[in-house]
């Protein structure tokens, strides 16, 4: 009966240093993202922005993007309004809302996210140097197990 229980012990201890590795992995990811991206007015955050209403493909308000993103609505407000000040993007009226305005990407919002994208890919490349197609798809794998798992001992 000791085995299983140690099993357990080593899991957790185990899972505990992959999520602590995985925080300083993003931590380093985004840090360098923004640093990629800084010469073209862009951050992590401001380049996910726009990716989300390039993907989108229409008009989005803040709380629809805030839900595609799964953060907090008054940060992606801060985030659009930063990028509208910069012209990457403009707001429009809403007929559906008269308060909720629609976000939508500009010319120059549409170039820079052009350009993040091609800089992504570059450094993706550089990045996944010597990982196997399998070490990247296990990684993804328990990832977004992980999220699942988080995600539903939120909800209870």
């Amino acid at each position: 009966m000791s085995k299983p229980q140690h099993r357990i012990v080593m899991s957790s201890e185990s899972l505990s240093k992959l999520i602590a590795a995985t925080h300083r992995a993003h931590d380093a990811l985004v840090s360098a993202d923004d640093k990629l991206l800084s010469d073209i007015g862009l951050s992590h955050a401001r380049a996910r922005l726009l990716a989300t209403l390039a993907n989108e493909g229409v008009p989005r308000t803040v709380s629809q993007l805030a839900r595609v993103l799964g953060v907090a609505r008054q940060g992606v407000q801060r985030l659009a309004d930063d990028l509208a000040a910069a012209g990457f993007i403009v707001f429009e009226e809403n007929p559906g809302h008269a308060r909720a305005r629609l976000a939508s990407l500009t010319e120059v919002g549409k170039r820079a996210h052009a350009e993040a994208e091609k800089r992504h890919h570059a450094w993706a490349e550089r990045l996944s140097a010597g990982l196997s197609s399998t070490m990247l798809e296990i990684g993804d794998g328990l990832m977004t197990l992980l999220h699942r798992r988080a995600h539903s001992e939120d909800k209870s």
